[in-house]
């Protein structure tokens, strides 16, 4: 079966692309949490459980043996993870990654970071590395920015900007260090896609329009597979600007009127 018209309009190195963008932003961590927001009783009481598990934290974590902190940290919440976190550094007076980092190693190291970090941080420490030495990791950019909402965006860019700023001037890079960073690591397409999603301006909302999918689905064909060479522009401000509720349904209009192309 041939390359589907978007994935060949948008020349990105990985087929996943188009379900990426299909897919969106991951539900929240931790469903409860939003639930119990304002339950007093609740929130004493997970409060009293993050100052526990940061006393075991801090003690296993000097421990020679591995398997305890793995457990520990693994078997709490993204949520569980953040409040243990605060106590931790609010009681010892030191970051938490700088105390990982200092007991563990390689993967591990690595691993056990990710698990205690925001969701923004991890998402901007794996931004930092896809494009850090030689060659750039695409399928680790896009697999970040497609799946973040725009608010993630924003935060991610603040962050990056204070915790990866490399120009050696006092001033700062148009846009930002993430969007300098992007400019330079990456080419074609593939670098105006991700360069569409740092505006964080992608329709969020679940009402659809049919009429518009419909429409689109049938100008996806026109402008791809129906045609000799691709309008990039269409197929860019498509993918970058509908929400994941419209792709859906345009999606499914595509398979409707053109079953013999594949997915979109």
């Amino acid at each position: 079966m041939a390359k589907s018209a978007p994935i060949v309009a948008l020349e990105a190195t990985t087929e996943q692309l188009g379900g990426m963008f299909l897919k969106g932003a991951p539900p929240p961590d931790d469903e409860e949490e939003v639930l119990q927001e304002n339950n007093q009783e609740y929130q004493q009481k997970k409060q009293s459980e993050a100052i526990t598990n940061a006393e075991v934290v801090k003690k296993v974590l000097s421990e020679p043996s591995k398997e305890k902190i793995v457990k520990t940290l693994a078997s709490l919440t993204k949520a569980d993870l953040s409040r243990m976190r605060q106590v931790f550094e609010d009681t010892n007076k030191t970051s938490l990654i700088a105390e990982i980092s200092k007991s563990n190693k390689g993967d591990l190291k690595d691993a056990l970071q990710a698990l205690v970090e925001s969701t923004v941080e991890l998402k901007a420490r794996t931004l930092y590395w896809a494009m850090k030495g030689i060659g750039t990791s695409d399928i680790a950019i896009i697999d970040v920015l497609a799946y973040s909402t725009n608010q993630e965006i924003k935060d991610i860019l603040a962050y990056y900007d204070r915790k990866y700023v490399v120009h050696s001037t006092t001033k700062k890079p148009p846009g930002g260090q993430l969007v300098y960073d992007i400019e330079k690591e990456t080419g074609g397409n593939f670098r105006r896609v991700l360069l569409e999603l740092l505006k964080a301006e992608r329709d969020e909302s679940t009402a659809v329009n049919e009429a518009l999918a419909e429409e689109e689905a049938i100008q996806l064909y026109k402008k791809g597979e129906g045609k000799w060479g691709t309008d990039n522009d269409f197929f860019i401000k498509l993918f970058t600007t509908r929400s994941t509720y419209h792709l859906k349904v345009v999606d499914l209009y595509y398979k409707q009127h053109f079953p013999g192309s594949g997915n979109f």
